[in-house]
């Protein structure tokens, strides 16, 4: 292996390293304030869940901006563990077509 391979792969093994451990460094602690209970391979909140609204043309565009702000805030409450909206249980959608396009509503449980 020559010093510019060793070099290189350095870099990717730190590269790495410090990429898991700053997918960790998010979390706020403050999830440890609710109940938990493992579902399966996840650990879910046992009675508390989110909500999320958005707006937009399209029922899709409302859904993906609903999801989106689910998303914001359970991530900036708990860290990015819990704000994966596919490892959430307990989800629902309702959105309602208006004037101006679609509004929609998640509600969701986070689970990590």
């Amino acid at each position: 292996m020559t010093l510019g391979q060793i070099l290189k792969a350095t870099i990717l093994a730190a590269a790495v390293a410090s990429a898991g451990s700053a997918a960790k460094a998010d979390n706020t602690g403050l999830d440890s304030i609710h109940t938990q209970v493992k579902a399966g391979k996840k650990i879910c909140f046992a009675d508390h869940s989110h909500n999320g609204s958005g707006s937009g043309p399209t029922r899709v565009a409302a859904e993906k901006q609903a999801i989106d702000s689910w998303f914001q805030y359970t991530a900036a409450e708990y860290g990015t563990d819990w704000a994966h909206i596919a490892k959430a249980v307990k989800k629902t959608m309702t959105c309602n077509q208006v004037s101006a396009g679609w509004n929609c509503d998640v509600a969701a449980t986070p689970c990590k």
